[in-house]
């Protein structure tokens, strides 16, 4: 697993699942600048959060354009997520998009 906070801080719920490999990174650079090689033109945003019981799969990339993945949310295996994450969704791909919802299978369970 790698979690870069170069560009932020990466703030983790409760009970929150990463599987094998994962990398999150927080940080980017001024890529339309031709001194974009310059570590001090690194972009700061705002803290990366991964809400209460998300999980993300084997391999799963999480770039700094996500800001956000939801609460219940989960990430396929080797997905890139690009853009945040509602809570309760089910994401997969490359780029990531939602392919279902996350289903209870008793209505008791819900936190």
């Amino acid at each position: 697993m790698f979690i870069d906070v170069s560009g932020s801080e990466v703030v983790l719920g409760d009970a929150v699942e990463l599987s094998d490999g994962v990398r999150i990174l927080t940080h980017s650079h001024k890529f339309l600048s031709a001194s974009w090689r310059d570590l001090d033109e690194v972009v700061t945003e705002r803290p990366t959060v991964i809400d209460d019981y998300a999980f993300i799969g084997i391999n799963a990339i999480v770039l700094p354009g996500c800001k956000n993945i939801g609460k219940h949310a989960v990430i396929g295996a080797g997905s890139v997520v690009t853009c945040d994450v509602p809570d309760y969704e089910i994401w997969a791909g490359n780029p990531a998009v939602k392919i279902g919802d996350v289903e209870w299978s008793n209505s008791s369970d819900q936190r």
